[in-house]
C-alpha cells in the first residue's frame, strides 16, 4: 500500500490504416486500450479513422485531468493549507495561513487555474499570530475562514475573516472573553449568519471546553454556549451542519490514564445540547472531522492506537442521527503514524478519506486518497507527494474526482491534489438492506412510510425520537407491508424529529422528519 499509484493518459498515434500505438501516460483504466483497438477495426475509412483518434484522445484528456500533489507558495516561509473549493469556472480556491514574518502569520487565500497555475495569493489578519483552521464557501462569491489569533498575553481569540473570490478581505471579527482563550476549529453558514465551534479555556477551569458561537451575516456575535465537564479536557476539531439549525461537533475527550477518545456533540442553533456520544475505546484515539452521509448517518474520521501499533492508525466510525454508535473501525497501516483528517461521500455512497499515511517504501508520510465501503471496510488507496511529510486537511467531491487541500509540511508549502479513484464495485450496506421513504415532510398529524421491496418481508419497528435522543413513540409493523401510515400523538410538539425503522437482523435506517401543528 506504500506504492504511489499513478494515472495514465492515452495518446493515440496513427501509423497507417491498420496499425496504431498508444503512449500510456495518464489513463485511469489501462484495460480500455484493447477496447479502443477493437473500435479502430470497425473504422475502415482513413479520414474517419484519424477523426476517431482525435475524438478518443480528447475524451481521455477530459476525463483524466488531474493535479498530482502540486505544491506552491513562497520558499523560506511556513505556509499551511486548511481548506479549498472549485469555483464554477474551474478555478481553485485554497485557504490557509502563511508566516509573513518570523512568528507572525496571517490568514491566506490563493486562486489557481483549473490546471494548477497560481494566479494570486492575498493575506489578511491582525497584528498577532493568526492561524487558519477551516473554511466555508457560500457557493457564489464569499469565502469564510476561521481560526485563532495568538497574543502576547497568553490568551488567544477566535478569528473569522470573510473574503470575496477575488481575494479581497470584506470583513473580519475577533471573539474573546475576559481572562480566557478561544480558538475556532469549525465554521458553517446558516440562513441568518454563521455557526462557529472551537475550544474555550480559562484559569478557573482544568483544560479545554467546547464553545459554540452564533453570529449574524457580518460576524457580529449574537450568543455563545460552552459545553464540557470542568474537570475534563475536551477539544473540538471540526463540525458540520444538518439543515439550518443542528450542529454536529467532532471532539476529543479525556477518559483517564492519559487516554483520549473521540467524542461527538449535537446542539441546535439556540445552544441547547441535544446529545453527546463518546466513541468508547480502550485505546488512545480521537477525531478530526465528521460529515452527514447520504443515508443521514454521521461519519467520523480520526486516529487510534491499535493492538499492533502504539502509533496511530486511521479510525472511521458511524453514528445514527440521535447519537447511537453503529460501528467503529480501524484501518491498519504501518508501524508509524497514520490518520484521517477529512471525509466526504462518493457519488455512489462510499466514504472517501484524506489525511496522511506512512509510505514504507519512500519512508515518508504522504497525502492519502482512501476509499472505504459504507461499513468502513478498506477498498483502495492512492498516495501523493514527494516530500518527507504531507498532510491532507480537507476534501471536496467534484463529480467522480476529489479536491484535497493540505500542506507539504517538510518544505512549508501549500499542497493540492485533484484526482479520481477507480470505480468501486463494492455494494453499500444500505443497498443490501434496502431503503425507506417518509412523506410528507413537514407533516401535521400523520405520514406514510414507504418500504423498499428488498426489506418488505422483514419485521419492522417504527420509532420516533426527538433530537435529544428521547424515544417518543413506537409502532410495530406487520410483515409484507409496503406502505405504512403512522399517526403521531396529539401532544407532539412542532420541531425536527428522527424516524427510525428497526429490522429483524438488528440493522436500522434513520430519516429526519419535520412536524408542524
Amino acid at each position: 500500500m506504500g506504492k504511489l499509484f499513478g494515472r495514465l493518459k492515452v495518446s493515440i498515434y496513427l501509423i497507417d490504416s491498420k496499425r496504431f500505438f498508444c503512449s500510456a501516460i495518464n489513463c485511469t483504466i489501462p484495460r480500455q486500450i484493447p477496447y479502443i483497438r477493437s473500435m479502430m477495426k470497425l473504422v475502415s475509412n482513413w479520414p474517419l479513422k484519424m477523426l476517431f483518434c482525435l475524438i478518443i484522445c480528447q475524451c481521455f484528456n477530459a476525463k483524466s485531468q488531474s493535479i498530482n500533489a502540486l505544491t506552491f507558495g513562497t520558499v523560506g516561509i511556513s505556509q499551511t493549507g486548511s481548506g479549498g473549493t472549485k469555483l464554477s469556472n474551474g478555478d481553485i480556491i485554497v485557504a490557509g495561513d502563511a508566516e509573513i514574518f518570523p512568528g507572525n502569520s496571517d490568514f491566506s487565500i490563493s486562486k489557481l487555474s483549473a490546471t494548477g497555475q497560481l494566479k494570486w495569493t492575498n493575506y489578511a489578519g491582525t497584528t498577532n499570530n493568526d492561524l487558519c483552521s477551516m473554511m466555508d464557501y457560500d457557493g457564489s462569491d464569499k469565502v469564510y475562514l476561521c481560526g485563532s489569533s495568538f497574543t502576547n498575553q497568553s490568551f488567544n481569540s477566535g478569528l473569522v475573516i470573510c473574503f470575496d473570490t477575488a481575494g479581497n478581505s470584506i470583513w473580519q471579527q475577533s471573539y474573546s472573553l475576559p481572562n480566557s482563550s478561544i480558538s475556532l476549529t469549525g465554521i458553517e453558514r446558516t440562513s441568518n449568519g454563521l455557526m462557529l465551534v472551537g475550544n474555550y479555556s480559562d484559569p478557573s477551569n482544568i483544560g479545554n471546553d467546547v464553545i459554540m458561537l452564533m453570529t449574524d451575516s457580518l460576524g457580529s456575535l449574537l450568543h455563545y454556549h460552552i459545553y464540557g465537564d470542568p474537570t475534563l479536557n475536551e477539544v473540538a476539531s471540526g463540525m458540520t451542519m444538518v439543515g439550518d439549525t443542528l450542529a454536529l461537533i467532532a471532539c476529543d475527550k479525556f477518559v483517564g490514564n492519559t487516554r483520549y477518545n473521540a467524542n461527538v456533540l449535537a446542539c441546535d442553533s439556540s445552544g441547547t445540547l441535544l446529545w453527546e456520544t463518546t466513541l468508547t475505546s480502550r485505546f488512545n484515539s480521537g477525531s478530526k472531522s465528521l460529515i452527514l452521509d447520504k443515508f443521514n448517518d454521521v461519519i467520523i474520521v480520526g486516529e487510534t492506537e491499535t493492538d499492533s501499533s502504539s502509533q496511530f492508525d486511521i479510525q472511521i466510525s458511524k453514528l445514527d442521527l440521535v447519537g447511537n454508535l453503529l460501528w467503529m473501525r480501524s484501518i491498519t497501516g504501518s508501524n508509524f503514524s497514520d490518520a484521517g483528517f477529512a471525509v466526504c461521500n462518493s457519488d455512489y455512497g462510499n466514504y472517501i478519506v484524506t489525511g496522511y499515511y506512512y509510505d514504507t517504501v519512500a519512508n515518508a508520510k504522504k497525502i492519502m486518497l482512501l476509499e472505504t465501503d459504507t461499513s468502513g471496510n478498506f477498498i483502495q488507496m492512492q498516495l501523493y507527494g514527494n516530500s518527507n511529510a504531507g498532510l491532507g486537511m480537507s476534501i471536496e467531491p467534484l463529480g467522480s474526482s476529489y479536491l484535497i487541500v493540505g500542506s507539504d509540511i517538510s518544505n512549508g508549502l501549500y499542497q493540492i491534489v485533484f484526482d479520481s479513484l477507480a470505480l468501486s464495485t463494492s455494494i453499500p450496506e444500505y443497498l443490501n438492506k434496502g431503503e425507506i421513504k417518509i412523506y410528507p415532510s413537514p407533516f401535521t398529524k400523520k405520514f406514510t412510510v414507504e418500504i423498499d421491496p428488498l426489506i418488505e418481508s422483514q419485521i419492522f419497528v417504527f420509532e420516533l425520537f426527538d433530537l435529544f435522543g428521547n424515544l417518543l413513540f413506537v409502532q410495530n409493523f406487520s410483515c409484507n407491508e409496503r406502505f405504512i401510515t403512522v399517526e403521531v400523538p396529539d401532544n407532539l410538539c412542532e420541531g425536527i424529529f428522527v424516524a427510525r425503522i428497526k429490522l429483524n437482523n438488528g440493522a436500522s435506517i434513520s430519516k429526519r422528519i419535520v412536524h408542524l401543528k
